[in-house]
């Protein structure tokens, strides 16, 4: 069967042997409860409409199985192989309409008459409606969800008193065929009353594979109506082809996947529910913070599965299986699962890293003659510097120095910022001097000031207090970030004042008088100090003697005091 199924599709030049490497096209089966059988609908059939073999029953409901795929996805087959058997089942027995009923939906389907109720299977078409004067059209029918038919009721003519509302068949847009058998098929499920309809390595199909009456939205096929009083159940597979011109098709089977097969619990109903389990986690981490950062999940269990995540930042797709980040922080990432039976939730660790950041540029004053250091620099930067970075050039005293941060991958690049240094000069108090000044006279402080040696720095404060001879200690203190002070000091002498004594007179014999003129004279030739003293010392000190006026003619020589 495997080969009559490739060499249908080839026919039609769609291989499934070019099966999509992903799983993309079946999003559900759909299973509605088109209509629950009453009574009065049950009389209306039975007494007035009917004709058929089977009297349908009060509380019977009819069935609509849908394939749910993805926009523009064709529906090539409903298919079995060995081991993967296609089969509808009831707990009683399916009911059929075998008078205007069939195993496919008719050409002609008389709605009011039974039909509208018929077990059969179909892709897309439920047929025409009733023609009765003033009731339903002539246009060919297809089946959408009750919910989805915007028309309203335009194929019973009201004759079921308790079905109202609208009637899931609209006009067909695309003229869709009924489908046909390959291979040898019991139909008897679908006309007559019995169990089961099933195969097992056959299938049902169109040529060309078609899409829903909604290609581009729902892209919903019908593929059977079944009618019962029982419990209805089913396992069915199906080959779904990816939108056109593509040819690569998806094999979805309910038991037993090989090769390209993808197995889906929606394709057995009722589901047997697995709870959802999370088989693996994905990231592009690490990311730089500029970066979008992109996760993902694989999880089995019975679908459908609801995915949500969270975490820093903003979070697109965050309801799918692969969801999309900005803004993203290093940390942990949930991912939870859930389904119908269960839910699961896992971390997903990831690392942001931050570009290159060296904060912006800075200023540092240090003493003169000091060597800066990392952490002095490090401190002055702006801004919220990365740690860790480099300094050029070498560090000592003032300079411009380049802050270096390098970027950690993925993130490229680095960045630099600069502090500028400048040296404060140690205090500078000058070398010690001295000062000679007039005894009497009291220091002025620019006087001190001038005799200190070396460059002072000015500014400085003397003590003690300014005032005659000593030691005056002058002392300039450090300014930040020197610290401590210098000092210096000047010795003040003081010189006596001149003293020449008080005025007196002298009287002198002409050979005393000719010694002092003899000294006044070699002071005025310029002769040496010594020589004019040998010359004054000749020149006794006399003691005046008063003479009686009588005497003083005759008046010896004043005698040399000793």
């Amino acid at each position: 069967m495997k080969k009559l199924l490739k060499n249908l599709l080839c026919g039609a030049a769609l291989l499934l042997g070019a099966t999509a490497a992903t799983a993309q096209g079946l999003q559900n089966i759909i299973v509605e409860e088109f209509h629950t059988v009453t009574q009065a609908d049950a009389d209306a059939y039975n007494n007035n409409h009917g004709g058929g073999s089977y009297p349908l029953l009060a509380g019977m409901k009819t069935y609509r199985v849908y394939v749910d795929m993805a926009p523009n996805y064709r529906l090539a087959s409903v298919f079995a192989l060995p081991g993967q058997a296609v089969a509808f089942n009831t707990t009683t027995t399916f009911w059929n309409d075998d008078n205007y009923g069939g195993e496919f939906a008719a050409q002609t389907r008389r709605m009011d008459e039974g039909a509208l109720f018929d077990t059969y299977v179909t892709f897309n078409v439920t047929g025409t409606a009733a023609t009765p004067a003033g009731c339903g059209s002539a246009l060919r029918q297809v089946g959408v969800a009750r919910a989805d038919d915007p028309n309203g009721d335009l194929t019973t003519c009201g004759v079921y008193p308790n079905f109202t509302g609208a009637d899931g068949n609209i006009a067909d847009p695309l003229n869709h065929p009924n489908p046909a058998f390959l291979g040898v098929v019991n139909t008897e499920g679908l006309t007559g009353q019995t169990n089961t309809f099933g195969f097992n390595d056959q299938l049902y199909y169109v040529l060309p594979a078609p899409t829903g009456p909604d290609p581009s939205g729902t892209n919903r096929i019908l593929i059977g109506q079944f009618t019962t009083d029982g419990v209805f159940s089913f396992n069915i597979n199906v080959a779904l082809l990816l939108p056109s011109p593509s040819t690569a098709a998806e094999e979805y089977v309910h038991t037993n996947a090989t090769g390209g097969q993808i197995f889906s619990s929606l394709l057995t109903y009722p589901s047997v529910c697995i709870p959802a389990q999370i088989t693996g986690t994905t990231s592009n981490s690490p990311i730089c913070s500029n970066q979008t950062l992109n996760l993902g999940v694989t999880a089995t269990g019975t679908e459908p599965l609801a995915y949500t995540w969270t975490g820093t930042g903003s979070i697109s797709n965050g309801g799918t299986a692969n969801a999309s980040v900005t803004g993203a922080a290093t940390g942990n990432y949930n991912i939870a699962v859930s389904n119908a039976c269960g839910n699961v939730n896992q971390n997903v660790a990831v690392v942001v890293n931050n570009p290159p950041n060296a904060g912006t540029n800075g200023t540092l004053t240090i003493c003169a003659g000091s060597t800066v250091t990392a952490a002095q620099l490090f401190a002055q930067l702006g801004g919220t510097p990365d740690a860790g970075g480099s300094w050029s050039p070498a560090l000592a005293g003032a300079g411009v120095y380049t802050y270096t941060v390098a970027a950690i991958a993925p993130c490229t690049g680095s960045a630099t910022a600069t502090v500028t240094v400048t040296a404060q000069p140690q205090p500078n108090a000058g070398t010690n001097g001295t000062l000679a000044i007039c005894a009497g006279s009291t220091v002025a402080a620019a006087q001190l000031f001038a005799q200190l040696g070396g460059t002072p720095g000015a500014g400085g404060s003397w003590s003690p207090a300014l005032a005659g001879a000593g030691v005056y200690t002058y002392t300039v203190a450090a300014i930040a970030p020197c610290t401590g002070s210098a000092t210096s000091t000047v010795t003040v002498t003081a010189q006596p004042q001149p003293n020449a004594g008080t005025n007196g007179t002298l009287t002198i014999s002409r050979r005393q008088h000719g010694y002092r003129r003899a000294a006044l004279r070699a002071i005025a030739e310029h002769r040496t100090r010594a020589e004019a003293g040998a010359l004054l010392s000749q020149v006794p000190v006399f003691t005046r003697t008063r003479l009686q006026p009588s005497r003083l003619a005759r008046a010896a020589p004043l005698q040399r005091s000793r």
